[in-house]
């Protein structure tokens, strides 16, 4: 009874990310759907605190202790593993990050005084800290933004030499965007629970649509600020063809076309301007249709636990 616990728990929490993945796939594209993919990411942890809740509970009931043995190991096994995958996907964000923070302070040095005035005045228009201008001896189009607190941008050799004044300030407001929105922040939460729930196809898949629709707002952010959207489009498309040129280089290193995303996409759109759309009421009859399924999914898992409680003998409806 225990393992017929675990595994329909475990069945409807599944059922309840596929319903909320296709809900946020239905969703419009001027809909913002960043909090249907923080929500789906995030829907996995109610699994591991069920997990708990039963290891703790279970071991002191005499209902556990008079089960048979594998139904005992297997109710153990199954809730631990969620726990250990969670532990698992932690620990692995917290050597990402130092590893990060370690290869940037040891292999990049400050960049030219003419980059940082850019930087500088970028940041004014964004409202945020002046960030720190870092390059790496690299051949490869490397751009990312790491810190808190103070951003630090760090770009190639291979960026500054092959990009021209109009694309580098392009690139630099497309970091800087990033750090604008928090999506370092963002980022690190849903990469955590991306390996904690590496199993799961819909945490994989949201993951790779979270860092796309990043992507894309960062480049609206970025044409906005410097009016300049074919700078960024002719970027991008030296960023693009050095990668089809040396895609073995590219894959080793962190560059300015983000995680999967469609650069001939990105690059087509930063060609159309964005019209701004009239919101859709119809949109939400779908959006309160899932909602009500999903209450139901949560009523009808509670049911479910209570019921098998009841017939174990050790619950609050026995």
């Amino acid at each position: 009874m225990h393992t017929l616990l675990a595994l329909s728990t475990l069945l409807l929490l599944t059922a309840s990310c596929f319903l909320l993945f296709t809900q946020q796939s239905e969703t419009g594209a001027s809909t913002p759907r960043h909090w249907f993919h923080l929500l789906l990411l995030t829907l996995p942890l109610v699994g591991v605190g069920l997990g708990a809740l039963s290891i703790w509970h279970f071991v002191q009931e005499a209902c556990f202790t008079r089960a048979p043995r594998w139904d005992q190991i297997v109710s153990v096994l199954l809730p631990g593993g969620l726990i250990g995958g969670l532990l698992v996907g932690l620990g692995l964000s917290l050597v990402r990050l130092v590893l990060v923070w370690v290869m940037a302070a040891r292999g990049t040095f400050p960049a030219s005084r003419r980059v940082h005035r850019r930087a500088r005045r970028l940041s004014r228009q964004f409202g945020v800290r002046a960030p720190r201008v870092r390059l790496c001896p690299s051949l490869a189009p490397v751009a990312f933004t790491y810190g808190f607190f103070q951003p630090t941008i760090v770009l190639s050799r291979w960026m500054v030499d092959s990009l021209d004044k109009q694309e580098l300030e392009a690139v630099l407001a497309h970091e800087l965007a990033h750090h604008a929105r928090r999506d370092h922040l963002l980022t690190w939460w849903a990469l955590l629970l991306h390996d904690a729930f590496c199993y799961l196809p819909t945490s994989r898949l949201t993951y790779q649509q979270l860092r796309d629709a990043q992507e894309l707002a960062c480049d609206d952010l970025a044409a906005q600020m410097t009016r300049q959207p074919l700078g960024l489009a002719s970027a991008l498309t030296k960023v693009w063809l050095h990668t089809l040129s040396d895609p073995a280089q590219h894959a080793s290193v962190p560059a300015l076309t983000g995680t999967g995303t469609h650069m001939e996409g990105r690059i087509r759109r930063l060609f159309t301007p964005v019209v701004p759309t009239q919101r859709d009421t119809s949109t939400w009859m779908p959006l309160l249709t899932r909602c009500c399924i999903l209450l139901c999914l949560f009523l009808l898992g509670l049911f479910n636990i209570l019921m098998i409680l009841r017939l174990m003998g050790c619950g609050p409806l026995s």
